[in-house]
């Protein structure tokens, strides 16, 4: 029965958040639809060239990440073609043409072995936090 209550406390919870967050963007959209309404009002001209500005920004920026997207999908698939003839310039010590995939699981296989090693896995400090404040 307790953990019933617990579930019960924790799923209202989760909607009453759920509810703020979608009220908080609920009154950011009609804050713009208001302001919107009242520069209509005021003045049709400034309206337009407002909204053809924000219209010119938000177009710009869809390029830009569609044209990174294509970029990193033309490297990755470059990459991928060129990897066998990477793997050997790779051997340099300086790393020469590794991609970023290839270091980050380096790193994490010298991590994981010097955890192993260790036998530390991960604890930098011992005793409890509180431990270390008194005198």
């Amino acid at each position: 029965p307790e953990t019933m209550v617990f579930v019960a406390a924790a799923a209202v919870s989760a909607g009453a958040y759920g509810a703020y967050k979608g009220g908080q963007a609920a009154v950011k959209g009609t804050k713009q639809k208001l302001n919107d309404i009242k520069l209509e009002r005021n003045g049709k001209a400034e309206y337009n060239a407002k909204s053809k500005e924000r219209a010119s920004r938000l177009s710009a920026i869809e390029k830009k990440h569609s044209a990174s997207a294509t970029a990193t999908a033309s490297t990755s698939s470059a990459g991928a073609a060129g990897r066998s003839s990477a793997s050997a310039s790779a051997s340099a010590p300086g790393g020469g043409g590794k991609s970023v995939e290839e270091r980050l699981a380096e790193r994490r296989s010298a991590k994981a072995a010097a955890a192993a090693t260790s036998g530390t896995a991960g604890s930098k400090k011992k005793g409890s936090v509180l431990s270390r404040f008194k005198k």
